[in-house]
């Protein structure tokens, strides 16, 4: 049995802007959908800063769920992405937000870096502010969102199983069996 305490599933976006709240959207259906080992930790973090530092003590495994753009992908493509690829395309709001990789430069010197850390992005459409809807390309792929998180999860023998009566879509049960999501590089 896998040990599932230092593996962090963590959401990051703004549901107030649009497509950015894909992160937090699919981190609470997973959640809805799936049973998890209870000590799994599911994050939903809103807009990353300093204060996630305490978050991450003992995580070694983490996977990061968040909006991308400039990817030159179509809206709506998820992507496997490491936090230096991510770097690039990171949906920044103020000059107060901060990239992922700038929050795991900060834990790296607190010690509290986990030592994996590989995100599920995908493409936006539009990041209009004060729109607390997904765009409807960004929407319809989100099984796909949640499908290649469940890989991650599975790749470290994190075990799941579907909630009783949950209205599961079938475009995630077909993901998880078929799609294999594109790396930031193709």
């Amino acid at each position: 049995m896998t040990e599932t305490k230092h593996i962090m599933l963590m959401a990051v976006g703004n549901p107030t802007v649009e497509d950015d709240g894909i992160g937090p959207y699919c981190l609470e259906r997973l959640l809805q959908w799936f049973e998890f080992p209870p000590d799994l930790r599911c994050v939903d973090e809103g807009d990353l800063g300093p204060a996630i530092l305490a978050d991450l003590i003992e995580v070694r495994e983490l996977i990061v769920i968040d909006a991308a753009k400039d990817t030159g992908h179509p809206a709506g493509t998820v992507l496997i992405m490491t936090p230096e690829e991510m770097a690039a395309n990171a949906v920044l709001h103020t000059a107060h937000d901060m990239a992922l990789i700038d929050v795991l430069r900060m834990a790296m010197l607190t010690d509290k870096a986990p030592e994996r850390t590989i995100v599920v992005g995908m493409q936006v459409a539009s990041l209009r502010e004060w729109e607390m809807q997904l765009t409807p390309e960004v929407q319809a792929a989100a099984p796909i969102m949640c499908a290649a998180a469940l890989d991650q999860l599975r790749q470290r023998g994190v075990d799941f199983t579907p909630k009783p009566d949950a209205d599961i879509p079938a475009e995630l049960f077909d993901a998880l069996a078929n799609f294999a999501p594109q790396k930031s590089s193709e």
